[in-house]
């Protein structure tokens, strides 16, 4: 591929939880919500192009208009604090997998476990829609997280641009 003129894109540890069963709510101080309207679905790409510090334009690249919130293999929650939201994580189903993305939270509150709680109510969800195990891609930042919910480095997934 990179013979004929194919740059890497990305190259990101790639991660899968074997069993979501084993994976339990955690109880926050987030009022948690799930993604339901164009509000919310505005809400999610403010935060996450905030808290990954990326220009709107990106997040209009995960989240593009309301018909993917209400996309029943979707599940996107956004955890809020006193009204002001502050965290969110995003779950798309494929069979019995559940593919975590789009997990973000403002840099004023992160370390308070909210990335987690997020996580785990997203996964639930799927859990209880029949999905037996999970995977994602991570950044470098976020792999603590990812292997305290109980996931395991498995390769490097590149992607490739022309």
């Amino acid at each position: 591929v990179r013979a004929r003129g194919w740059e890497v894109a990305e190259d990101e540890p790639a991660f899968v939880l074997p069993d979501l069963a084993a994976l339990a709510p955690r109880a926050t101080e987030l009022q948690l919500r799930v993604a339901r309207s164009q509000a919310d679905a505005d809400a999610y790409k403010t935060l996450t192009a905030t808290a990954f510090g990326a220009p709107p334009e990106f997040a209009d690249l995960i989240v593009p208009s309301v018909s993917l919130v209400l996309d029943p293999l979707i599940d996107i929650q956004i955890g809020s604090l006193n009204g002001v939201d502050v965290a969110a994580a995003g779950c798309s189903r494929s069979g019995t997998t559940a593919v975590l993305w789009g997990v973000a939270t403002l840099p004023a509150h992160r370390g308070r476990g909210y990335g987690d709680a997020l996580c785990r109510a997203v996964l639930c969800s799927a859990a209880s829609r029949g999905c037996t195990h999970a995977a994602l891609r991570s950044g470098p930042k976020s792999v603590p997280l990812y292997e305290r919910l109980g996931f395991r480095y498995v390769c490097q997934h590149r992607t490739y641009a022309a």
